[in-house]
């Protein structure tokens, strides 16, 4: 093909046309949506820029207004007497010390009243558990004696070995009698 010449390009049947009609749909979209996105992008950009710039414009303001201030203060320094000021500066410098050292101190008791009272927890979590070890221990000693009783008594009494009417009797009531006593068919 020679410059100049135009192209002739073939009709294109109606599912290719539909497929490039989609084509560039999509297309567009992913355009329109990477120049948003970049807009989007350079308005952050721009806002972060004015951010720094009015902080550096704010910070700037508070130096000078820092720069003036000491400026006044230092020459009220050289236009006062600071005679009877310097007095009260002392004393109120050994006040300020004494009110750390105090607050030192109440940091200090606070802390060991928190010492304290975990001790103090710790010794009746002790005594708890030494209350309940002898109460269970008064527990399983009373659990033994009861038994021991109950074993007694099962020895004591006397059972038939079928179920029937006791027609005569061998052993007198008041006779003493163990728990393995033989009883014999003679009367006493």
């Amino acid at each position: 093909m020679r410059l100049g010449q135009q192209h002739r390009f073939l009709p294109l049947q109606a599912p290719q046309q539909m497929a490039l009609l989609l084509l560039q749909q999509r297309l567009q979209r992913g355009i329109a949506a990477r120049l948003l996105a970049f807009h989007r992008r350079d308005q952050a950009v721009s806002a972060q820029h004015e951010a720094r710039r009015s902080l550096a414009l704010e910070l700037r303001l508070r130096q000078h207004a820092r720069d003036r201030s000491r400026a006044r203060s230092d020459a009220l320094r050289q236009q006062v007497d600071l005679g009877p000021v310097a007095h009260l500066v002392e004393q109120q410098l050994e006040l300020d010390q004494a009110l750390a050292r105090a607050g030192l101190a109440l940091t200090q008791s606070a802390e060991q009243h928190g010492a304290a009272q975990a001790q103090l927890e710790q010794a009746r979590q002790a005594l708890r558990d030494a209350e309940l070890a002898v109460t269970r221990s008064r527990l399983d000693e009373a659990r033994a004696a009861v038994a021991e009783v109950q074993s007694a008594l099962d020895d004591l009494t006397l059972r038939a070995p079928v179920a029937a009417t006791v027609t005569a009797r061998f052993v007198n009531l008041e006779s003493p009698r163990g728990a393995r006593t033989r009883i014999s068919n003679s009367r006493h």
